[in-house]
């Protein structure tokens, strides 16, 4: 990647893991954690830093405890429920994790109506 670009950033999108919990997703938290990191070793290893996003709720812990560089959340509409979590942030970001913070509402939030862009 890095003949392409010098600063590579890899971004996993990930919206499936607001169902993490539910009975309708059987997939434990600890396989879900191990095949994230299979695929962010494999762009790390490429020389990308490598970020994931869930757009919606999910075990935070969960995501913060994998190999990404970058943990992207919606902090408009799922802030409080991410700050449960200070433990696991802390532990992220004593690894020089990132935190990128989705601060403007999506487009078909009610919140997001307001807005004209």
């Amino acid at each position: 990647m890095k003949t392409v670009c010098e600063d590579v950033i890899f971004f996993i999108d990930e919206p499936g893991l607001s169902g993490y919990g539910s009975a309708f997703f059987s997939v434990d938290g600890s396989t879900i954690t191990r095949r994230l990191n299979e695929a962010i070793e494999e762009f790390q290893a490429q020389g990308a830093r490598v970020g994931v996003h869930c757009c919606a709720n999910t075990d935070w812990s969960m995501l913060l405890a994998t190999k990404a560089d970058i943990i992207n959340f919606d902090a408009w509409g799922f802030w409080e429920r991410f700050s449960l979590y200070p433990e696991a942030v802390r532990e992220f970001l004593s690894h020089d994790g990132v935190l990128a913070w989705g601060s403007f509402p999506l487009r078909n939030s009610p919140a997001g109506r307001r807005w004209k862009v």
